[in-house]
């Protein structure tokens, strides 16, 4: 693979060469004779025969885990909102339940002591 990839890189250099001296028929030549070769040859860089398969099957769990992403992103916000909400609800309560104790306290009238109970009859019978 590494002689491959050195001669490839070497066909490239020459054709730029060539092209670069207005040598196109040259470049033309290398490029088609040489370099093409080279690089469609076997062994191939890399198999091709379960490549699309394997592709749409990539892109098909990239598409679902980027929607399930999106729902995961909703219930997060959504979430964030709840939890925006009762934090203004325990702020409100932890600011103002003294005020509203005190005054649910000051409308109620106050319940008179109750009377003293009768002593039992039995006390009176012991004297």
């Amino acid at each position: 693979m590494k002689a491959r990839h050195t001669r490839l890189k070497s066909l490239r250099d020459e054709i730029v060469k060539a092209g670069e001296a207005r040598q196109y028929a040259l470049a033309y030549l290398v490029l088609h004779r040489d370099f093409e070769p080279a690089l469609t040859g076997e062994p191939a860089l890399v198999a091709t025969g379960d490549l699309p398969k394997s592709l749409l099957t990539a892109l098909t769990s990239l598409g679902d885990a980027e929607k399930d992403l999106a729902d995961k992103e909703r219930t997060v916000t959504a979430k964030k909102a709840a939890l925006d909400t009762a934090k203004a609800a325990l702020d409100d309560h932890t600011k103002n339940s003294g005020t509203r104790l005190r005054q649910e306290m000051k409308d109620k009238p106050v319940p008179s002591a109750p009377a003293p109970a009768p002593a039992p009859a039995s006390a009176e019978r012991k004297k």
